[in-house]
């Protein structure tokens, strides 16, 4: 009984063997189901076109197939498997070592705590100026005032506000000499023609062809004073005096900064907690915020003089200019005005002549 039940159990792992064989070349297919009887075959469906022959290894060919050794059991391992015709079936341990740690190459870490860190301090800034500029609106805010340099800026303001004004009504001055110079240039034309074709009155129509020429010269040469008279005036006032304004807009802005920390740094004296570290961090700030107010503050108290006094050279030579060129045009005066051009170095442009070059302006 016993040799036979041992011939049977020879037999079974033969049978098993040569099953396992034949996936391992053939390769399971896709509806194959294990039913633990090795004397029922199932169907098997290739995988791959590519057929193994005798030659070629199979993915498990370092698999023992010899009598009485599991082609799945590791000698490290214990088998805790499932057994399939005498045939212990045990799976390898899954490998317990840690992934390697994979570094960024940037080192940005630094830079974006930088760059967090200035964004954070810009936020709190704005919000500390914004409360205060608000606090000041409404009369809640103590604002820092000084009368030398706060009256002036606003006295420039105004100025160059009525400037303004005084370059609007020149320029239409302008265009109505020019339309008027248009005019007697036509009147010309037409006089010198009837002059031709009305021989009786062709010296009637000759003397005042010649007046409005002499008039059209005048208005021309006028032209050219009050073209000087608003270039210089425009550049006083949308190059100096904006400069100087555009100064005074950062010097306010300073003194915003400047009245922000000071007010929180009187809030920290008030309550007594000067000696932490946050109030020494104020305390820092309100002092370099308080160098800057003053910096600027110099700033601007330097440029308005020298804007006041290049104002009153520039200005005062212009006025001149446009009184003078003026009351010569309408009193009829033609020598005077050739003077008044030569002594301001004024040069008339040609009918015909090409613009000036950048250079040249």
């Amino acid at each position: 009984m016993a040799t036979n039940q041992q011939n049977g159990e020879q037999s079974e792992d033969e049978a098993f063997r040569k099953h396992l064989r034949q996936m391992l070349d053939n390769g399971p297919g896709d509806g194959e189901t294990d039913t633990g009887n090795p004397d029922v075959s199932t169907p098997s469906y290739p995988t791959s076109s590519v057929d193994l022959d005798e030659t070629s290894q199979p993915p498990f060919s370092s698999l023992s197939l010899d009598d009485g050794e599991s082609p799945f059991k590791s000698p490290d391992v214990p088998s805790g498997g499932k057994s399939y015709g005498g045939v212990e079936m045990s799976a390898t341990a899954p490998s317990t070592s840690k992934p390697p740690t994979v570094t960024s190459p940037v080192s940005g870490g630094s830079k974006f705590d930088q760059v967090k860190a200035q964004v954070k301090e810009f936020s709190l800034d704005t919000f500390r100026t914004t409360k205060q500029l608000f606090n000041e609106m409404v009369g809640k805010g103590t604002k820092t005032f000084d009368p030398k340099v706060d009256v002036a800026l606003s006295e420039l303001r105004v100025l160059q506000t009525t400037y303004r004004k005084l370059l609007d009504e020149v320029g239409n001055m302008q265009s109505y000499i020019q339309s008027l110079v248009d005019t007697q240039k036509r009147m010309t034309h037409i006089f010198g023609e009837l002059a031709l074709r009305d021989p009786k009155l062709s010296s009637d129509y000759t003397m005042n062809a010649e007046t409005q020429k002499v008039v059209v010269k005048n208005a021309e040469q006028l032209l050219g004073a009050i073209s000087f008279f608003a270039s210089s005036l425009k550049t006083l006032c949308d190059k100096t005096m904006q400069d100087c304004l555009d100064t005074a807009k950062k010097y306010e802005y300073a003194r915003l900064q400047y009245d922000t920390y000071r007010t929180e740094h009187e809030q920290v004296i008030q309550s007594g907690t000067s000696n932490s570290s946050k109030s020494m961090e104020i305390k820092t700030k309100f002092e370099a915020k308080k160098k800057s107010y003053e910096q600027w503050k110099a700033d601007v108290v330097i440029k308005l003089q020298f804007l006041e006094e290049n104002r009153n050279k520039v200005v005062h030579r212009q006025l001149l200019l446009f009184h003078n060129a003026t009351a010569a045009f309408f009193s009829g005066n033609q020598q005077q005005l050739e003077t008044i051009l030569t002594q301001f170095s004024i040069q008339l442009r040609k009918p015909n002549a090409e613009p000036p070059s950048w250079l040249e302006k």
